[in-house]
């Protein structure tokens, strides 16, 4: 039979990762989501399937973190990319 601490323990450890995604989740700016509906909807799923969407929205998070980080790359890119072209109107 668990060791009750243990058992303890992992209860623990779930609720605390639950809130703790919660709150990122309550604390991030509604221009964060691509829909209209999707932080209640987030909200919903956290509430209603406890770790399972806690687990869920963080490797959603996760990739939108990702997604950005690339569009970013990609815009720094192009900006290096840019070639300014000299004036030629200073030529005497």
């Amino acid at each position: 039979m668990a060791d009750p601490i243990a058992i303890i323990f992992i209860i623990a450890f779930a609720v605390f990762f639950w809130v703790l995604e919660l709150a990122i989740l309550m604390r991030m700016p509604d221009a964060d989501f691509p829909g209209r509906f999707d932080k209640p909807l987030w909200v919903a799923i956290l509430v209603f399937t406890f770790v399972l969407g806690a687990m869920a929205f963080g490797v959603w998070k996760l990739s939108v973190a990702a997604s950005r980080a690339n569009e970013a790359a990609a815009r720094r890119h192009a900006l290096l990319r840019k070639v300014r072209k000299p004036d030629c109107t200073d030529e005497t």
